[in-house]
């Protein structure tokens, strides 16, 4: 009853069906990536959108907590943004509900923004290394964490092509007392332009990012059958 939704703010429609559903969720700023200058103590566009956040959706219970980032560990600043844009929620904006930011470099760092969040949200893809990325995690910060996003690698968006090793993935994550659950990326495809040096990272050139367990139009692959199991 808990699950990552976007890396922007959801709308009203869907934070109350949310609360009615009693679906927890962590809202979030759009502040992604790397390099981004906006991952800076100093930059005053972060605490500007956390403000509207916090203030436009405080009243929703659904929302348990807030993400100041994601995916934002390669920035030079990052480790002090975090540890200012925590603090600003902390004391100015919302004293009663965690605070973070969405992470996949607490495994590999011993200076981490991950040592400032209460439950950490961690993003690991490969189901070779899935279970060992987040013992480490542990290792460096043990405190409860929460899978934001796993995954292997794109799939297909034909859909008897459409396949992951779910049972796998799922069943290295079963029984570690400090993993409070786990979130699958995601739930559909869709559209993007966003590349990368792997060439199952890569989006094809028909812009369709083929994450989903269902494609575009919702037809549900192989991988939907697999992770309903």
């Amino acid at each position: 009853n808990m699950a990552r939704f976007s890396h922007l703010p959801l709308p009203e429609e869907v934070l109350d069906y949310l609360d009615e559903k009693g679906i927890m969720h962590y809202a979030e700023i759009p502040l992604w990536g790397s390099p981004n200058s906006l991952v800076n103590k100093n930059e005053l566009l972060p605490k500007i959108w956390l403000t509207k956040l916090v203030n436009s959706q405080f009243n929703h219970p659904a929302i348990i907590g807030w993400s100041v980032g994601n995916e934002i560990g390669n920035n030079p600043g990052v480790t002090e943004y975090v540890k200012d844009a925590i603090n600003f929620v902390r004391t100015r904006l919302d004293t009663t509900r965690l605070v973070s930011d969405v992470n996949y470099s607490a495994g590999k760092n011993d200076n981490d923004p991950a040592q400032f969040a209460e439950m950490i949200l961690y993003n690991m893809y490969g189901a070779k290394w899935l279970k060992y990325n987040i013992n480490e995690v542990y290792k460096r910060y043990p405190k409860p964490l929460f899978m934001a996003e796993f995954g292997d690698a794109l799939n297909e968006d034909e859909v008897n092509l459409g396949i992951l090793p779910l049972k796998a993935m799922v069943d290295s994550m079963r029984k570690l007392p400090y993993l409070t659950g786990a979130s699958l990326w995601t739930f559909n495809d869709y559209r993007s332009s966003y590349q990368h040096t792997a060439e199952n990272w890569s989006t094809k050139p028909s812009e369709n990012r083929a994450w989903g367990i269902v494609n575009v139009h919702r037809h549900k692959k192989k991988a939907y059958y697999e992770a309903r199991r």
